[in-house]
């Protein structure tokens, strides 16, 4: 990878901006923070922010700064933080539906007439991706964690 494209993995995509409602403190990983989002930054303008977080919503996120609770804060994410997130959210299912749909096809519903090898083998891909879908949600602390967010604390600028 060419050191341009390393550079551009790491610009910052968009800010956000929140209040500090919870600290973890860990002597192995340092703080993590919980982080109430206040005012989206670029969700005005999305196409789907009726399906994303907003306003109210927290995520976690870490700091080279010292911050309590009640804290105002700026949260950065990388432009590879977004691309890893959308991997995982779209991905998976798209993944899910496409090989269970193609494995019924194929395989399991092979020795039946047309008409319902299709359909069987459509149905096993949705419930492959509702499937995934829940093991997302299950998953969605352990994603959080690998996802890079930094906060900035607004009383210090």
């Amino acid at each position: 990878m060419s050191t341009q494209h390393a550079l551009d993995d790491h610009r910052l995509v968009e800010a956000e901006y929140g209040v500090v409602r919870e600290v973890e403190r860990s002597a192995a990983s340092g703080a993590r923070f919980g982080i109430e989002i206040t005012v989206p930054g670029v969700c005005d303008s999305c196409v789907i922010r009726e399906n994303c977080y907003g306003a109210g919503s927290r995520v976690w996120a870490a700091s080279a700064e010292t911050l309590e609770p009640g804290d105002e804060v700026r949260l950065e994410m990388r432009r590879g933080t977004v691309l890893k997130a959308t991997a995982w959210v779209y991905g998976i299912p798209l993944v899910a539906v496409l090989s269970g749909t193609l494995v019924g096809h194929r395989w399991l519903f092979a020795a039946r007439p047309e008409e319902p090898r299709v359909l069987l083998s459509f149905a096993l891909g949705v419930g492959l991706m509702l499937a995934s879908g829940f093991v997302l949600a299950k998953l969605n602390d352990w994603v959080g964690r690998r996802l890079t967010i930094t906060a900035h604390s607004l009383a210090r600028r």
